[in-house]
């Protein structure tokens, strides 16, 4: 894998509260994390040149447009579902990386405690517009019975423990390191609750059905 880190860096993060039941549609949420993002940058919205959009909700062209971007250089989008904003790190990095552009920008949103629920009271949100993966889970996945995003990982994990002889114990201590880093955020929903192997054992016992044997 080629090292960008003396060629592009991340240089600026906006957030929005955590929150079940915003008011807000995705999209609006994702427009006031990027707003943040370029101003802890330093930068103003004409700077933004490059951008890698989430695989749902909305396009560069409609973020640029709200944001007040002037000229885009480069543009692409990831369908890699919920790792799509990781992997458009290094997408990012690439294109400031080869001189496509300069500043790129990155945005998730999500709505799903209160738009992906019919609840009363809930304002009405757009449609996903999964097309790409949604014809792949309709054709490889719907099938088999796959429904959820654990269901899908859970193929790849039990490969690669197959092909590597990877124990339970192993993959209990990576989700375990997952989460614990996940706490250092302020934000995170579990920040400052212990947290051990049988804690979270409980924990997805709870949602969906009996622990895995770590």
């Amino acid at each position: 894998m080629k090292n960008f880190s003396d060629k592009a860096a991340i240089v600026g993060i906006g957030e929005t509260s955590y929150v079940k039941g915003s008011d807000q549609t995705a999209v609006a949420m994702m427009l006031d994390a990027a707003r943040r993002a370029i101003a802890d940058a330093g930068l103003k919205p004409r700077d933004i040149d490059g951008m890698v959009p989430p695989p749902v909700y909305t396009t560069s062209e409609e973020l640029a447009a709200n944001l007040g971007v002037d000229v885009l250089r480069y543009a692409s989008t990831v369908n890699m579902g919920g790792a799509s904003p990781t992997t458009a790190l290094q997408n990012a990095a690439m294109a400031v990386a080869s001189g496509v552009c300069d500043n790129v920008l990155v945005t998730l949103g999500w709505n799903g405690y209160s738009a992906l629920r019919p609840k009363a009271g809930v304002p009405p949100s757009r449609p996903m517009n999964m097309n790409t993966l949604t014809s792949t889970i309709r054709g490889y996945y719907l099938p088999y019975g796959v429904l959820l995003p654990v269901q899908m990982y859970a193929w790849l994990a039990t490969r690669h423990s197959k092909l590597y002889n990877v124990s339970p114990e192993a993959t209990g201590w990576i989700a375990m390191a997952c989460r614990k880093h996940a706490q250092l955020n302020d934000r995170a929903l579990t920040c400052g609750q212990p947290m051990t192997r049988s804690v979270y054992s409980i924990a997805v016992s709870k949602r969906m059905g009996p622990a895995p044997s770590w």
